[in-house]
């Protein structure tokens, strides 16, 4: 049973991918652009999805010091 092929929406997932400062020529971009089709997707074959960096946590509230002296 043939699936179907799509084309790749690279203009789409290359901003939001986790690897966009990738040179072309290196993997894993490379092998993305070697594949310009994908089987029930638009996605390329190696695209991830971007971290989001974690917020800092607050300071622990235990180890804070209590100052009386302000009112």
């Amino acid at each position: 049973m043939e699936g179907e092929h799509l084309f790749v929406d690279f203009k789409k997932y290359c901003e939001t991918c986790e690897h966009k400062d990738v040179k072309e020529t290196e993997d894993p971009c490379n092998e993305c652009l070697e594949n310009p089709m994908n089987l029930f997707s638009h996605k390329p074959v190696k695209w991830e999805e971007k971290k989001h960096k974690k917020k800092e946590k607050e300071p622990n509230v235990e180890n804070r010091e209590i100052r009386n002296d302000v009112p």
